[in-house]
């Protein structure tokens, strides 16, 4: 309440605002008005912690000139439904199978994915495996400031990483992307770059959790939002059940490719 109180008063509310007297007398204004505006004082310190509680999926960081900056954002969703599992499309432009489906699974000439646990190449059921649409979309900005990618390397990558699934049954986590066999920062970003994509998959595992993971992490001035640190930790979101018709089922079946921070040459994996 003080803060509308002195809204008008911009430069003296940045003078004053690490004067002790100053915050005594915000609070005090804080438990004087409170009932009048029929509501319980709001601690003033609320207003002093700035951007210390962030958002699910997103990170915010300061800079060195003083300013907060989105650095990463990320979500998932899945269908609230199963369906016949499309075909993919194989991420190995140089393999003779254009379309390709999980392990112990084949693709039949309708599209969709059969049960094949002796990988015979033959189905072994009538029916097609169902599983759940899944969409991850996910954002990435790096700093322009070298000093807060003190990872930086010759050839000017400043920051690199990976964005990853995580089983709702605790096993193993999986890599959405690779760059020739490389999973721990196949996506790099050079100082001022942005990079951002949208995977959407059929598959019938569970997943509960998606996260952007730093290979070459980004610092942020002053450790302003890590609890560990100076470094940006990583970015997580929990996987929403959405209904029918949220997920665009019709941009789904194939493998899609990162943005200009690829270079064509990071590829959606196909063991998720």
């Amino acid at each position: 309440i003080a803060n509308v109180l002195s809204k008008d008063y911009s430069p003296l509310n940045q003078l004053w605002d690490d004067q002790q007297w100053y915050k005594d007398w915000r609070g005090a204004m804080d438990s004087a008005f409170a009932p009048l505006m029929f509501s319980e004082a709001i601690p003033s310190a609320i207003c002093e912690s700035h951007y210390d509680i962030q958002p699910e999926g997103t990170r915010i960081m300061k800079t060195v000139s003083g300013t907060y900056q989105y650095v990463a954002h990320i979500e998932g969703e899945i269908s609230d439904r199963s369906a016949p599992i499309l075909c993919q499309r194989n991420p190995d432009n140089e393999s003779n199978e254009e379309f390709i489906c999980d392990k112990e699974q084949v693709c039949v000439e309708d599209g969709f994915c059969y049960q094949d646990k002796d990988e015979n190449g033959q189905p072994d059921e009538e029916k097609p495996v169902e599983g759940y649409m899944y969409k991850i979309t996910w954002g990435v900005s790096a700093p322009q400031d070298e000093k807060q990618t003190p990872y930086i390397d010759e050839d000017g990558v400043a920051i690199s990483f990976n964005v990853w699934v995580y089983p709702s049954d605790g096993s193993e986590s999986k890599p959405i992307y690779q760059n020739g066999g490389e999973i721990a920062g196949p996506i790099e970003l050079r100082n001022g770059d942005r990079d951002k994509d949208l995977v959407m998959r059929y598959t019938g595992k569970n997943y509960d959790r998606v996260c952007i993971v730093w290979d070459k992490r980004m610092k942020s001035y002053l450790g302003a939002f890590n609890s560990g640190g100076d470094y940006i930790g990583s970015v997580c979101n929990d996987v929403q059940t959405v209904t029918a018709g949220t997920v665009d089922f019709n941009s789904a079946g194939g493998g899609t490719q990162s943005t200009k921070a690829s270079a064509g040459q990071v590829q959606t994996t196909s063991n998720w």
